[in-house]
This record gives structure tokens, C-alpha cells and sequence, in this order.
């Protein structure tokens, strides 16, 4: 009893090997099949076999492989198992360059992530509402950060936390026309937690407005200088004078 395999490194033979063991194969090239089958055994237990020239193929697969058997030779009982496998050569070859930038792409990744949870357990440049200098900060840089991570929908939700900046300081024309912005964004990517970010915004940019406008009407009323230093919900809605 002989074992042996043949690892078959081009697809197509593999795939022309493949055909010649099938039934179909085998009945179209009934000779060339013989052939193949002495080839591979010599090829893997280095030893010749002669196959019964009366003999058939037997054929059957599996979940697992394809079979042909066959006899042999009469004067010669033996028996011979062939592995017939495909192995390709490596798609891409392991280079220390191609290692090397691999390694940095994936340090890069992982850096602008980490950062990425930094700035967001930061509260993203939002919820920083008194220190605004540094809430804008944060949300231009992560902003940044998003772009390295070539995520629209982090960047998008950036520019939404620079539109209730805009809000902080009173500047209500710039925020709305930011949200605007976000929502043509959010219908372009067609996400469902974008388009909920920015109606979110949208509800409350709209009561801060008229809340802002009623405060200021009642001070008008009242004779009081129109400058507001208010903190509604951790939002300080702010009108400048000049």
C-alpha cells in the first residue's frame, strides 16, 4: 500500500485535473484520464503502475472530495492513495517594507481610535459649555481625527457638536446654516443615527431659539441692556451687543 499527493499550485490545471477525474472528464477523455491517473501516482510514490486496460473508473464525491478509483495492473496487488490538493502561491508575499508599513498603518489606526474615545469621554466638544475655547478645540480635532479614520459619520457628528458651539455664543444664523449642512450630509450617507443626531439639534436649536427671543423681548420691555448670560439645560445662550 502506497500514499502520495500532488499540491497543484496553478488554478487552471488544477481546474483541467479536476475536470479529467469527473464522470464528464472521464467519459469525453477516456484515455487521457488512464493517463493523468499514472501520471499523478508516479508523481507522488515515485513508482510505476500500470492501470488494467479493461478496467473502469469508479467515481463519487463527497462533502469533502472527489473520488476515481480504478485497478490496476493485474500482474501487481497494490494499493495506491493519491491526494490530489490546490494550493496557490501567496497572494501577497510577507516583505519587511510591506510589514513595516503594515505595523504603522495599523499604530496610526489604533491611535486616532484611542484618541477618538478620549475626546469623546471628554464629552466631544459639546458639553464643555464654559470653557468654549476648548470645546471648540475638541471638536475640530476630532473632527481631524475622523477624517484620518475616513468615518463621514463621526465627522458629521463633529460639526453638529461645532453647531451647538455656534448656540453657546448666540450665534444662531451660523448654527442653523452648520445643521442644514449635516442634514444634506445625513441624507447623502443615508444613516438613521445621523438623521437622528441632527433632528435632535434641530428640536433644540428651535426652542433655544425662541427662548432666546423671549428673553429678549422681556428685557427690551423692561428697559435692560439686551445682553443675556443665561445657562439653559448646560447651554448658555449669549447675545452680544456692540
Amino acid at each position: 500500500m502506497s500514499y502520495g499527493s500532488v499540491a497543484i499550485v496553478d488554478a487552471e490545471v488544477f481546474q483541467f485535473v479536476s475536470f479529467l477525474l469527473s464522470p464528464e472528464g472521464f467519459a469525453t477523455y477516456p484515455d487521457e484520464t488512464q493517463q493523468l491517473l499514472v501520471l499523478l501516482t508516479s508523481l507522488s510514490t515515485n513508482d510505476t503502475i500500470q492501470l488494467s486496460k479493461t478496467g473502469t473508473i469508479t467515481q463519487w464525491k463527497d462533502a469533502v472530495a472527489r473520488y476515481s478509483v480504478t485497478e490496476t495492473d493485474a500482474t501487481r496487488h497494490c494499493r495506491v492513495f493519491v491526494l490530489v490538493t490546490y494550493r496557490p502561491k501567496d497572494i501577497l508575499p510577507l516583505y519587511m517594507t510591506s510589514a513595516r508599513c503594515a505595523v504603522k498603518f495599523v499604530n496610526a489606526v489604533v491611535a486616532l481610535v484611542t484618541a477618538n474615545a478620549y475626546i469623546s469621554t471628554l464629552g466631544g466638544g459639546h458639553f464643555l459649555c464654559r470653557h468654549l475655547n476648548q470645546s471648540t478645540l475638541l471638536a475640530k480635532l476630532q473632527i481631524g481625527i475622523s477624517m484620518g479614520l475616513k468615518d463621514p459619520i463621526l465627522e458629521s457628528k463633529c460639526r453638529v457638536n461645532l453647531m451647538y458651539n455656534a448656540l453657546q455664543l448666540g450665534k444662531f444664523k451660523r448654527a442653523r446654516r452648520i445643521l442644514r449642512q449635516e442634514e444634506l450630509v445625513a441624507k447623502q450617507l443615508g444613516s438613521t443615527e445621523l438623521h437622528n443626531v441632527c433632528h435632535a439639534a434641530s428640536v433644540y436649536l428651535d426652542k433655544m431659539d425662541r427662548l432666546h427671543k423671549e428673553q429678549v423681548l422681556h428685557h427690551e420691555k423692561n428697559g435692560r441692556p439686551v445682553t443675556l448670560h443665561d445657562n439653559f439645560y448646560r447651554q448658555r445662550i449669549v447675545c452680544m451687543t456692540k
